[in-house]
């Protein structure tokens, strides 16, 4: 059984939970600081593609990620 690829929004995803967890934020304290709903910022994680710019930049501030790294994810 081939390797199942892994793509590019899934290793986005798990860039910015990662960044979430060692911040010790929850999806709800993300949301919060944004002023969005929780399942916005869940809505985010699994489809990053449909994230606005404005957004992303955002998200990236309050996760303390430079936008730089997320986006040279391949």
């Amino acid at each position: 059984m081939p390797a199942k690829k892994i793509t590019r929004a899934v290793k986005i995803c798990r860039a910015f939970k990662a960044a979430q967890i060692s911040k010790g934020y929850t999806q709800a304290d993300i949301a919060k600081r944004l002023g969005v709903n929780r399942s916005t910022v869940s809505r985010w994680y699994h489809s990053p593609d449909e994230m606005s710019v404005g957004s992303f930049r955002l998200l990236c501030t309050v996760l303390a990620i430079e936008p730089a790294d997320i986006l040279a994810i391949d």
